[in-house]
C-alpha cells in the first residue's frame, strides 16, 4: 500500500512539474510571438545598425526572419538580419532569465492569456481530438490559413459539436 501511494504521489509531482514547465515554455513562446523585438541595444554592436523592432507572429526562426525582412525591407541574407538575430538571442536569454528567476523566487505568474484560435484548432488537431495530428504551443494562424477541408467540412462539424 505504501508503494502505491508513493508512486501516486510521485506521479502527481511529475504531472505538476509538467504543467509548470509547459506554462513557462508557452509564456516564452507567446511573448516572442507578440513582442516587438529586438529590444536589446549592445554597448558595442558588431554592426553599426539598429534593427527596427517588429512583431514576429511566430516562434519559428524562418517565419520570424521572413516576417521581419518583409516589415523592415532587408534581404534574408543581409548583415542587418544577422544583427537582428544576435540581438534576439540576447532578448530571449534575458526574458528566460527573468522568468526562471521569478519562478525560483516563487513570484512567477503566467502572463499567457487563453488563446482562442489555438484552443479551437487543438479541439480537433491535438492528441485529444479526432484528427490528432499536431502538438503546438504557438499561434496556428501565423502560418496556416483556412484549408479547403475546413471550408468544406467546418460548418457541418461545428454544428455537430454544438448540438452535443
Amino acid at each position: 500500500m505504501w508503494c502505491t501511494k508513493r508512486r501516486c504521489s510521485n506521479h502527481r509531482v511529475t504531472h505538476c512539474r509538467q504543467i509548470i514547465r509547459d506554462s513557462l515554455i508557452t509564456g516564452i513562446f507567446r511573448w516572442y510571438e507578440e513582442a516587438k523585438l529586438p529590444e536589446f541595444r549592445p554597448k558595442v554592436a558588431i554592426k553599426d545598425f539598429t534593427p527596427p523592432p517588429a512583431i514576429s507572429n511566430s516562434t519559428l526562426c524562418h517565419a520570424s526572419n521572413t516576417n521581419w525582412t518583409k516589415a523592415a525591407g532587408y534581404k534574408i541574407d543581409s548583415d542587418e538580419r544577422k544583427e537582428r538575430c544576435r540581438r534576439l538571442t540576447s532578448d530571449v536569454t534575458s526574458r528566460l532569465t527573468i522568468v526562471l528567476n521569478n519562478y525560483c523566487s516563487n513570484i512567477y505568474m503566467t502572463d499567457v492569456a487563453d488563446n482562442k484560435p489555438i484552443r479551437e484548432c487543438m479541439t480537433c488537431h491535438s492528441d485529444k481530438g479526432k484528427i490528432s495530428n499536431t502538438n503546438a504551443n504557438m499561434s496556428c494562424d501565423a502560418c496556416h490559413t483556412e484549408s479547403v477541408g475546413h471550408k468544406i467540412f467546418s460548418d457541418i462539424h461545428y454544428k455537430l459539436m454544438k448540438s452535443k
